[in-house]
């Protein structure tokens, strides 16, 4: 009876990384509607940098895998709502930290 570790885990990494993956296309749609605005600022990179739009996202997705995944070792599940609000709430704080 219950869930099995591997669902357990599917759910937390899971959940954690189509937050982040959500998030992350929010912000960089965003960031590049309003690159333009800030070209007279950047020196020696365009608004539009693609190693910027790409690296940067993908290492935002690794930090989100990681997190997820030292949340699922670290705890022992006594309360599985606890966890996802916990993994939620470090998720909002990842992605804060990008803006």
């Amino acid at each position: 009876m219950g869930a099995k570790e591997l669902d357990i885990l599917k759910l937390i990494v899971g959940r954690g990384l189509l937050l982040t993956s959500i998030r992350i296309s929010l912000g960089t749609a965003i960031a590049f509607a309003i690159s333009h605005l800030m070209s007279d600022f950047l020196c020696g990179v365009s608004p539009t940098d693609p190693i910027t739009f790409l690296i940067i996202p993908s290492l935002l997705m690794a930090v989100a895998l990681i997190a997820s995944y030292a949340l699922y070792q670290s705890s022992n599940f006594p309360n599985l709502i606890k966890l996802i609000v916990r993994l939620n709430l470090l998720l909002r704080i990842i992605i804060y930290e990008e803006n």
